[in-house]
């Protein structure tokens, strides 16, 4: 999680974790102001970060990274759950989601198991929004002609 830390800026590259308590509490303390002046749009730069590390077996970060699924698929239950849509389909989106790693791993491993789908990747946001509109004004939005708006 050194990284993180040095993103944050509490902690110099290279620079080793201090072993004493009161500079552990410390530099908590440096991590939670820092973390607090930040925008929450800001803090998706720590993601791709907290996933390397994950995958590099730091238990925290791990953890984290667990702990993203259970949340992202417990809405997904929640959502599903709520809606009277008789769509099989579930797709991700957000770099989080659309980026390798354990976050992206796991919740599509989890939406497999539980509900026995292969959750897609989104495609074009503009795309997805015009497949949107031209079913809202009565156009039939054919499979083709969906691929082609959101697709690469």
């Amino acid at each position: 999680m050194g990284d993180v830390l040095v993103e944050l800026g509490v902690l110099d590259v290279g620079a080793a974790l201090p072993a004493a308590p009161e500079a552990r509490a410390a530099l908590a303390q440096e991590v939670i102001g820092a973390v607090d002046r930040m925008r929450p749009a800001e803090l998706g730069r720590l993601a791709p970060l907290v996933s390397r590390a994950a995958e590099a077996g730091d238990q925290v970060a791990i953890r984290l990274a667990e702990a993203a699924v259970t949340g992202l698929v417990q809405t997904l239950a929640a959502v599903q759950e709520s809606t009277t849509s008789t769509g099989p389909d579930v797709v991700l989106a957000g770099s989080v989601l659309l980026s390798p790693g354990p976050v992206r791993s796991g919740v599509r491993r989890a939406v497999l198991q539980r509900w026995g789908l292969a959750a897609r990747d989104a495609g074009d946001g503009a795309g997805g929004a015009a497949v949107l509109a031209l079913r809202r004004s009565g156009h039939q939005v054919t499979l083709e002609v969906h691929a082609r708006l959101t697709g690469p």
